[in-house]
């Protein structure tokens, strides 16, 4: 799995890097939330480890603008601190954080956090698979039934101009399909 490692600490980048290759994991790790922002820009990440003391822009701030994103809820986002108030864990889950890991890094907490994260990214996975099954059914179905449609009658308009109206929506245009008369099944096309 590639996962996204945002820490300012170089000793720190490179422990965590090691011991989550170990795991088996492909890592590319950065200092910055910006270096963050380019490597995500140009690669998918179901897993992120961000610090949240970081130059510039927070891992916090950062993790809050990716669950703005359309794709935010298709990352696993696990925020590392040195804070281990109550309130901080609270902030860090209302920014949209998955888990939290207090510093100094235990190895064991680490293997535990890692493995629970593993199990739902393969959870969270198979669910935007899913949803985008479901997407693409839901467009096949609507298209199929949209070669179906026939004009039987439209008040006000041409049969040629309803026909043309049913052209352009089965070759992919924009239009809003009503239906009216229901007791007499007439539909028509704007």
């Amino acid at each position: 799995m590639k996962i996204l490692l945002v820490e300012d600490q170089d000793d720190s980048r490179q422990t965590l890097r090691k011991l989550i290759e170990l795991r088996g994991h492909e890592v590319v790790a950065v200092a910055t939330a910006e270096e963050a922002e380019r490597a995500l820009a140009a690669t998918n990440f179901p897993f992120l480890i961000l610090d949240w003391m970081l130059p510039g822009k927070s891992g916090i701030e950062l993790c809050r603008e990716l669950r703005l994103r359309s794709d935010g809820d298709e990352m696993f986002i696990l925020l590392v601190t040195a804070k281990g108030d109550r309130e901080d864990l609270e902030q860090a889950l209302e920014a949209g954080a998955n888990d939290y890991l207090t510093k100094p890094i235990d190895l064991s907490r680490l293997n535990v956090r890692l493995s629970v994260a593993e199990r739902q990214i393969r959870s969270l996975i198979e669910r935007n698979q899913a949803r985008r099954e479901l997407q693409e059914s839901f467009q096949n179905f609507v298209v199929a039934r949209l070669k179906k449609i026939t004009v039987t009658s439209w008040k006000g308009r041409s049969r040629s101009s309803s026909r043309r109206a049913i052209r352009q929506a089965r070759n992919g245009s924009k239009c809003t399909l009503i239906r009216v008369g229901v007791a007499s099944r007439r539909s028509f096309a704007t």
